[in-house]
């Protein structure tokens, strides 16, 4: 379960951890990040809960390597 004081800190850290998404955001017009915010919220309502979000997550981690400098 991923857990975030809101849904303004859930697309903060989602910004934070990708520099797609800090490009994207950076490029919204004046009011656009306060619109996104307002778009996420609706549709995570169903997560939100005294203001807080809480949804479930899962994480896939994949390993890569070079043929021989990996070692099982």
């Amino acid at each position: 379960m991923s857990h975030y004081s809101s849904v303004h800190a859930f697309v903060d850290a989602m910004a934070i951890g990708s520099l797609v998404f800090r490009h994207a955001i950076a490029l919204l017009p004046p009011g656009g990040q306060g619109r996104l915010v307002e778009d996420v919220s609706a549709l995570l309502q169903s997560h939100i809960c005294d203001g807080r979000l809480a949804f479930p997550t899962r994480a896939h981690i994949v390993f890569a390597g070079i043929r021989g400098m990996v070692n099982r």
